[in-house]
């Protein structure tokens, strides 16, 4: 409407009374390795239904794959044990290496005719959540909102949180907090710049520096491996001033190093 109106293809102005009612999510749901893993290993013998959804949801946990990648994935997709397909979202390229668990998952579909099963995003988003509800996922989960400028709390049971996007979070947190590099997360994710993929960061770096200070003995002084992991977001392109501010180091610091 304001490209017409700056135009001139219209004069109208109503528009512009108008208020888009955004919603901006500060807290974002993912699954711990300890439940992704008992996911992966619940028996689900009696409901072929749910079997097929956690077979697909740990997929998403265990190659990063957005859900539209994967619910377009062939047999030919697959090739030296590894995911080679053109992304929906960029029309780029990827490779995605495959590991134990998603072979496993590949081998128990490789001989179907339509290779894995296929679901609307709507029915997923339904039937992932009964699943992790019988796995008990519960914990209760606080979610903050802002719409426009009001905060929103909603505090819910954790299955209650989990869509098609909770697997693609999963697979990148705990790909970090293992130890993999950001610049590879970034490439198996597909992203063009590193600084999209440091929004998985948002709550790793915290767990990162917790995990220091019990390595170490909580000590408060500042170790060596911050200093090279802020080095290693330096040398990616992350903004200095993100990194002093998520490790708790001086700009002058990280210049220095």
């Amino acid at each position: 409407m304001q490209w017409g109106h700056e135009k001139n293809i219209h004069t109208q102005k109503d528009y512009q009374k108008f208020k888009f009612n955004y919603n901006t999510e500060t807290t974002f749901v993912s699954l711990t390795d300890e439940e992704r893993k008992r996911l992966f290993y619940f028996k689900l013998v009696k409901n072929s239904r749910l079997d097929k959804i956690r077979d697909l949801f740990m997929f998403e946990c265990y190659t990063g794959l957005r859900y539209v990648d994967l619910n377009n994935l062939k047999k030919s997709n697959i090739i030296d044990n590894m995911l080679v397909f053109t992304s929906y979202k960029t029309a780029k390229q990827q490779r995605i290496p495959l590991n134990k668990y998603s072979k496993e998952l590949v081998s128990k579909y490789i001989d179907n005719e339509t290779f894995i099963p296929k679901y609307s995003n709507q029915k997923f988003n339904v039937y992932v959540k009964e699943l992790c509800k019988l796995a008990e996922i519960n914990d209760e989960i606080e979610k903050i909102l802002f719409q426009r400028k009001k905060r929103i709390e909603i505090v819910k049971q954790k299955h209650e949180f989990i869509t098609t996007h909770t697997g693609r979070r999963t697979f990148g947190i705990n790909y970090l907090q293992a130890g993999g590099r950001i610049e590879m997360l970034k490439n198996i994710f597909g992203h063009s710049d590193i600084k999209t993929t440091m929004k998985y960061l948002n709550i790793t770096i915290q767990d990162l520096k917790d995990d220091m200070k019990k390595v170490f003995n909580e000590q408060e002084e500042t170790t060596t491996e911050v200093y090279v992991f802020a080095k290693q977001l330096l040398n990616s392109g992350v903004d200095i001033n993100i990194i002093a501010k998520s490790l708790n180091l001086t700009v002058t610091e990280i210049n220095e190093l």
